[in-house]
């Protein structure tokens, strides 16, 4: 809700029972409005102004804080007669079934065409056809959850269309022009807004309101919307097209990218191009130079990091292929992996396509990557219901005609995690997938945190949740599909609680084994949400022994002057001060412990304290030469 000034509240001496909404658009005209609303015959009325840059929120905030039963809005300008309001009132008092009353008006704005709206959206013979002609219960606009604030222009029309599952006989009509509707320059700016944005604005009323209208409807919505907010890849210049692209983003791994970019020059169909696109990482151009020997290579580069769905975007506009296809760098084809998808595609109906892939987990094991396990997690025919639940399609797996995604629009760049799993629903709801039960490439599943596929379970968790709900217009209708989603979000939810309390000593099994990023990543993730001081004294050992030592300093400085009072555990935090070269704070921190030890306790801080003291005495290495300047020029003052 946009910030706005709190509505102002003129009273009338009784209780109020009906709330007119005053929206301020032209000031000046507000006498006008006023001066009909003092001659109504009935005298039991608030006006509340109010004027925001939405609309809908300016109505939201002026309607929570009247106190009638019912409600009307009016504009500056707009006027009523003066049996207006008596005559709305003695209506909805006399039936507890009706929602509302509404009246004929005098608006004509000539040379003004109202927006044409979806059929779907023609309620005229249901619901009042100019809504601010109209009194409602307040009771109504709680049930409705107010005024949508994504449809400005159009926000009446919505507001109605949610109330299409009422019956005829919950709204009454007075044939009498009782409104006279002003226009003015800020109307002739609403309909100039609602003219130019009209296709985003239907498609925001569809989406709004997906028990009106079919599915296909609001699948037809929903494409129209990323196109609106994701773009289209754009044509093709004229030449020779290659059949494939194969879009390769990459950030700070040109060994990991060589290996992956002769993956893809392995295969057995060779009328492809590769399009490497670097996010804002360390340059990689002589990777590319060494192996663009067909000079079928393309390298692109940001000028600083945008996210992985950005990079793809980027190669994706720069592809020519017929099809798309995607590879991370860090995974790799199988040599016949694009022969199996494309053979699929010229010989079927199919415009999407996706085979099985092997995942290969990747653990660091003393400072070195050891593969623990390969498996295939995902083999499984295309089912919509699914799709829309959980993703389980790896991106590599998948080739399109590219020519999908003038229809289904491009990545969305807001995402940080399953952007490729909110496409293939895109890729899934229009055009199907094709599934081939064919191991035919390998993903990596690093457990140490680095990867593109394995990130924050709070982030998969923030992710789920927007893109369940971006298509709950589809979902709302399906039961079963619900159920799937809240099934997913509680096994996310139970992981990162599971992340939150891992123990102190998990952490330092886990270092000791060996598995020092994992190590790292299981202390991060658990200080998100538990702020243990005994596993950032550990985490700053960590930091220290990988050579951050700015980084480890700042946790024991913080721990040390802030915090010391919560150390759960004093002989390790002495171990640990000692072991990061705090000989001062070592010896003063274990003098001043006075909590009660037993004997091998006291043994091993009077060790501490002894080598702590040892070190300080020690005079300190002299410089390596090396380091020293060439001359004495080159020192710094």
């Amino acid at each position: 809700m946009s910030e706005q000034a709190p509505p102002t509240t003129t009273h009338a001496p009784l209780s109020p029972l009906v709330s007119v909404i005053l929206l301020n658009t032209e000031p000046a005209l507000n006498a006008t409005t006023l001066k009909s609303l003092q001659v109504q015959t009935w005298p039991r009325v608030e006006v509340l102004h109010t004027r925001g840059e939405n609309t809908a929120a300016s109505y939201n905030d002026a309607i929570n804080h009247a106190t009638g039963e019912a409600i009307m809005i009016l504009h500056s300008g707009d006027t009523l007669a003066p049996e207006t309001l008596q005559q709305c009132v003695d209506l909805l008092s006399s039936d507890p079934l009706l929602h509302g009353v509404y009246t004929d008006c005098n608006a004509t704005f000539p040379g003004k065409a109202q927006p044409r709206l979806p059929k779907e959206y023609a309620l005229l013979h249901q619901t009042p056809p100019l809504p601010y002609c109209t009194m409602f219960k307040r009771a109504l606009w709680t049930t409705l959850g107010g005024f949508r604030t994504n449809v400005e222009g159009l926000e009446a029309e919505d507001f109605w269309a949610g109330c299409s599952h009422l019956p005829l006989t919950a709204w009454h009509h007075l044939p009498r022009p009782l409104v006279t509707l002003h226009n003015t320059p800020w109307a002739d700016r609403r309909r100039e807004h609602v003219a130019s944005n009209l296709v985003p604005l239907q498609n925001r009323l569809v989406l709004n309101n997906p028990h009106l209208p079919r599915l296909s409807k609001v699948a037809a919505a929903l494409m129209s919307m990323n196109r609106h907010l994701h773009g289209v890849p754009g044509s093709v210049a004229q030449g020779h097209r290659p059949l494939v692209s194969v879009i390769i983003p990459t950030f700070n791994r040109p060994n990991l990218l060589r290996r992956a970019i002769i993956t893809v020059l392995d295969q057995t169909l060779n009328d492809l191009e590769i399009i490497v696109i670097n996010d804002g990482a360390i340059d990689v151009e002589n990777v590319i130079t060494e192996l663009n020997v067909r000079n079928n290579i393309t390298y692109l580069r940001h000028p600083h990091n945008k996210g992985l769905p950005a990079a793809r975007n980027t190669g994706i506009r720069q592809a020519r292929g017929k099809y798309i296809a995607y590879l991370d760098d860090d995974d790799c084809y199988f040599p016949e992996h694009l022969e199996t998808l494309v053979n699929h595609l010229e010989t079927t109906s199919a415009k999407v396509a996706y085979t099985d892939a092997q995942r290969v987990t990747i653990e660091t094991v003393h400072e070195r990557d050891t593969i623990t396990k390969c498996d295939i997690p995902f083999s499984f025919n295309f089912a919509l219901s699914y799709l829309l639940t959980s993703n389980y399609i790896p991106v590599l797996c998948i080739a399109h005609e590219r020519a999908c995604l003038d229809t289904t629009g491009l990545l969305d760049e807001s995402l940080t995690t399953h952007e490729d799993w909110e496409l293939n629903i895109r890729l899934g709801l229009q055009f199907g997938m094709s599934h081939i039960a064919k191991v035919t490439c390998s993903y990596t599943a690093r457990r140490d945190g680095t990867n593109m596929t394995s990130s924050l379970t709070i982030d998969f968790l923030r992710t789920s949740l927007y893109i369940h709900h971006k298509y709950s217009p589809i979902t709302s209708r399906f039961p079963e599909v619900i159920s799937l989603q809240q099934k997913v979000v509680r096994k996310l939810k139970e992981s990162l609680q599971q992340l939150s309390t891992t123990s102190i000593e998990t952490i330092i099994d886990t270092w000791e084994q060996g598995k020092t990023f994992q190590a790292l990543h299981m202390a991060r993730e658990t200080l998100r949400s538990n702020q243990n001081p005994d596993i950032l004294a550990f985490t700053a050992k960590m930091l220290w022994d990988l050579g951050h030592a700015e980084q480890s300093n700042s946790l024991l400085h913080r721990l040390y002057n802030e915090d010391i009072e919560t150390i759960e555990d004093p002989i390790q935090f002495a171990d640990i001060l000692n072991h990061c070269g705090k000989f001062a704070e070592t010896i003063h921190y274990i003098t001043t412990l006075n909590k009660p030890f037993n004997q091998a306790e006291r043994v091993h801080l009077g060790q501490l304290q002894q080598r702590a003291e040892s070190s300080l005495r020690q005079p300190p290495d002299p410089p390596d030469p090396s380091d020293l300047p060439a001359h004495p020029e080159d020192s710094s003052t």
